[in-house]
């Protein structure tokens, strides 16, 4: 671990995966010019690790195959191929996995074989690697997931020293399986996991978990709202209404946390998300952190110190309520308007994935909460720049193995029906006048675990062997991941890796190598330890 050769070649290597912009676009050509990139860096790798050619890695491309993935229940529309999305076929030709299989494949070894999987593509926006210092590394990917990638690929140098220096006499049997897609929902793993062999051994999904194996998962739900007023009157309160149904999800939120029990994970780990707003947000699953909301008056005036005076009144009482929590600078007014023109509010957020126990509340839950409080001042209008008819609002609902997904389809449906219904009578409105439609057509990932799973005992062993901390007892992870797709033909399925998720999808993604090295050495001592209770 702290070998200095090892430690610049893992520099070297993921700075440059992560030099590659794999991050969703609908530029599928560049998405696929920029995976097999990422591929071929990583063949070249695995090509230059066996000086005796005897020692068997054989790398293989797999293409996505489209046609039958889209009839699994678990394919997830790719909505960021905007007018190809209902043409997969295309979205996924010419795209591929990596499988990697090596090792001695004979008998006994093939059916404890050794699964290790990791992802290539990130979320936008691309963030060039940089060394913060000689131990770490910032940018897109370097967290989630390229590091992860760069921990399978170094699990097979590891090995494959093992047996040049003669500690073991026969590479263990191992398949490495790199995939695309898993930050839209799945569906290059979906693929890929149809070319795998049966195996008793673990899968091990590689993706930030501070080296905690976690042998299950809590599942993920996105959804999408669109209301729409229909007229101009109703279009004055849109936002307000939009605020009511944030409110209500949350609610709806709230109350899948406080009925949930399993018993390899807390309450905490469920999560409600807003990700985008109108023209804020960049994804469905990080936190909105910069939300801006004109204010104007039915006399048409407006002043700038008792509007916030309200602002903060109404953000103090719903944080002293519990409605979100709060980690960054207050509420303000933008500089400027004042008279008869709109005021702007700013709500901000720091962010990060919505996994993250540790993250901000969205910048769309505070706005929602304060908006809804001034909003008993009749006198006051609140809307989005630009007064749009129409508002999108994007999410994600986090919930336990003892919830499937229907349940909380079923849960958030109805909060925001019977928010704009009671929305509605309120405000004496007709149901032409604002309606809504309500999707689920994106990640839609359901939780799992494994009840008894070696890996994580060995990889939490070895964790302990090699640093000394203890890992303390098995926990399900707070996030969601293509572990959910291995879990459906695997019994024994981990999620485990160096990085914090609260790093993931930030501005500051960064990995301290030490760490990512620890992780591969964990997972080689555990496969080692694991042939040596075989046999």
């Amino acid at each position: 671990m702290d070998d200095p050769t090892l430690l610049e070649w893992a520099a070297e290597f993921l700075t440059s995966l992560c030099a590659v912009n794999t991050s969703i676009t609908s530029d599928i050509d560049r998405l696929r010019l920029s995976e097999k990139q990422c591929f071929d860096i990583c063949a070249r790798q695995l090509d230059s690790f066996p000086e005796n050619r005897s020692i068997p890695i054989l790398p293989q491309m797999l293409p996505i195959d489209a046609a039958s993935i889209r009839k699994d229940p678990d394919y997830t529309i790719p909505y960021y191929a905007e007018h190809l999305k209902d043409d997969p076929e295309k979205i996924y030709h010419g795209r591929f996995g990596m499988l990697v299989s090596m090792g001695d494949d004979g008998p006994e070894n093939s059916k404890n074989r050794w699964i290790l999987n990791a992802h290539i593509d990130t979320v936008a926006p691309h963030i060039p690697p940089r060394k913060i210092d000689r131990e770490s590394i910032l940018g897109r990917g370097t967290t989630d997931n390229k590091g992860g990638v760069a921990c399978a690929v170094m699990v097979a140098r590891l090995l494959t020293a093992a047996v040049r220096e003669e500690i073991i006499t026969v590479l263990p049997s191992l398949d490495l399986i790199l995939v695309t897609d898993e930050e839209s929902g799945g569906n290059g793993a979906l693929s890929a996991i149809t070319r795998l062999k049966p195996t008793a051994g673990p899968v091990v999904v590689l993706e930030p978990t501070g080296l905690r194996p976690h042998p299950a998962n809590r599942g993920a739900l996105w959804f999408k709202m669109e209301l729409t007023a229909e007229d101009e009157k109703t279009a004055d309160i849109l936002l307000m209404a939009a605020a009511h149904v944030v409110k209500a999800v949350e609610n709806a939120g709230m109350d899948i946390k406080l009925k949930s029990r399993h018993p390899l994970f807390s309450r905490d780990d469920i999560q409600t998300c807003f990700g985008i707003l109108g023209g804020y947000g960049k994804h469905p699953s990080s936190a909105c952190t910069n939300l801006h909301i004109e204010v104007t008056a039915k006399n048409g005036k407006l002043n700038e110190s008792d509007l916030q005076n309200s602002m903060i009144s109404a953000f103090d009482a719903a944080l002293l309520a519990g409605e979100f929590t709060h980690k960054t600078e207050y509420p303000h007014i933008e500089a400027g308007g004042g008279g008869n023109s709109p005021l702007r509010l700013q709500f901000k957020s720091i962010g990060g994935h919505m996994g993250s126990k540790d993250r901000d509340s969205d910048a769309i839950t505070k706005a929602a909460s304060t908006i809804t409080r001034m909003g008993q001042n009749k006198n006051l209008f609140f809307n989005l720049p630009g007064r749009p008819h129409t508002i999108n609002l994007e999410g994600g609902q986090g919930f336990l193995p003892d919830r499937t997904i229907k349940d909380v389809k079923e849960k958030i449906t109805l909060a925001v029906e019977s928010a704009l219904h009671d929305f509605r009578s309120a405000h004496a409105m007709a149901d032409a006048q604002l309606h809504a439609s309500i999707s689920f057509d994106k990640l839609h990932n359901n939780a799992y675990c494994s009840d008894k799973s070696n890996g994580a005992t060995l990889l939490a062993g070895a964790v302990h062997q090699l640093t000394g901390i203890n890992p303390g007892p098995l926990h399900g992870w707070q996030a969601s991941c293509d572990a959910r797709l291995f879990a459906k033909k695997f019994s024994d399925v981990v999620t485990f890796g160096a990085g914090r998720l609260q790093d993931a999808h930030q501005d500051n993604e960064q990995i301290h190598l030490p760490d990512l090295i620890t992780a591969a050495a964990a997972i080689t001592l555990a496969i080692l330890t694991s042939r040596s209770e075989q046999q």
